[in-house]
C-alpha cells in the first residue's frame, strides 16, 4: 500500500510541475504577443507631438535636418508636425508645416536657395534629373493626406542619386507665398 500511495504522490507532484511550466510558457507567449501588438499599434504609429520635435530631428541622419528651424519660430501659426519612424523596409519621414509671415518665408528662401539641387512647383516633380526625388505631399490632417498644391515652390536640398531610388534620402523645403506656408521635410529610406 505504501508504494501505491507514494507513486500517486509522485505523479501529483509531477502534474503540478508540468502545470506550472505550462502556465509560465503560456504567460510568456501572451506577453510576447501583447508586446508585439503594442509595438505595431503604438510604436510605429506616426507621431505629431510638438514637445518631441528635437528628438525627431535627431532621429534622422546628419545633414538631412540641418535646414529645419531650431526652435520652431514664435511667429509660426497652425503648426503641423508629422514623424513616421522607420522600420524594416519603411523609411523615416519628418515633416514640419506652418503658416508664417512673408518676410520669414523670404529669408528662409534666400538662405537655402544656394544649396538647391532641384526646384519645381507643386506635385509636378521633374523625372529627368540625376537625383531620386520624392512624391511630396502635405502632412496628413485628420487622417487625410493631400497632394502638394501647385503654388508651393519645392527646393530639394539633399537627395540620393537616381540609381538609389529604392532606398533614397531626400530633404528640402516647399514654400507657398500665396498661402504664407512653409513645409520642411526629410525622408531617410
Amino acid at each position: 500500500m505504501t508504494s501505491v500511495a507514494g507513486s500517486t504522490r509522485g505523479r501529483s507532484w509531477l502534474r503540478r510541475v508540468v502545470l506550472a511550466i505550462g502556465t509560465l510558457l503560456l504567460a510568456a507567449v501572451l506577453a510576447f504577443l501583447v508586446g508585439t501588438w503594442w509595438f505595431f499599434q503604438f510604436g510605429l504609429a506616426p507621431k505629431t507631438d510638438l514637445a518631441d520635435y528635437d528628438e525627431y530631428l535627431d532621429a534622422l541622419r546628419p545633414g538631412y535636418t540641418d535646414h529645419f528651424p531650431r526652435p520652431i519660430p514664435s511667429a509660426a501659426q497652425t503648426v503641423q508636425l508629422y514623424y513616421q519612424p522607420g522600420f524594416l523596409q519603411g523609411g523615416t519621414i519628418l515633416k514640419l508645416h506652418f503658416i508664417a509671415p512673408l518676410a520669414h518665408l523670404e529669408s528662409v528662401r534666400r538662405a537655402l536657395e544656394p544649396r538647391a539641387l532641384v526646384r519645381w512647383f507643386g506635385s509636378n516633380r521633374p523625372l529627368d534629373t540625376k537625383y531620386a526625388l520624392p512624391e511630396l505631399k502635405l502632412p496628413p490632417r485628420e487622417g487625410v493626406t493631400h497632394e502638394l498644391p501647385h503654388d508651393y515652390e519645392v527646393i530639394v536640398l539633399a537627395a540620393s542619386p537616381s540609381a538609389d531610388w529604392n532606398h533614397a534620402n531626400f530633404a528640402g523645403i516647399a514654400i507657398s507665398d500665396k498661402r504664407r506656408a512653409i513645409l520642411y521635410w526629410a525622408e531617410d529610406w
